[in-house]
């Protein structure tokens, strides 16, 4: 039996998040290592329907409304300060900031993960 693999991102969403949620969850489908579910979440405003659009239906396929077990592995494609631990281990993916300033927030939440 393969380990539970829980993403959480926008992967239905026409946003660059959703974009990157999309390619990294095909990664980690085909190494076939893993359970992977999915927690289809919102990115702002941005519409939905990409999947359906794009006849992606393997992911339309694992997409879960709420989490029912603990995963082995739990996984966020968010903004730092969203970053949750639900699983036995965890992983938060972000994108790279371009500014001089980030919001404490997003600091002290990065390094109480550490």
């Amino acid at each position: 039996m393969k380990p539970l693999f829980i993403i959480s991102c926008p992967i239905d969403t026409y946003s660059g998040y959703g974009a990157r949620s999309r390619d990294l969850v095909k990664a980690i489908i085909n190494t076939d290592l893993y359970d992977v579910k999915i927690l289809s979440q919102r990115w702002g405003n941005t519409r939905f329907g990409y999947l359906e659009d794009h006849n992606e239906d393997d992911l339309t396929s694992r997409i879960i409304p709420n989490i029912t077990n603990k995963p082995a592995i739990w996984m966020q494609i968010t903004v730092p300060n969203e970053f949750q631990r639900i699983g036995e281990y965890n992983i938060g993916v972000t994108a790279g900031m371009e500014t001089t300033l980030v919001h404490n927030s997003w600091i002290k939440d990065v390094t109480e993960w550490t």
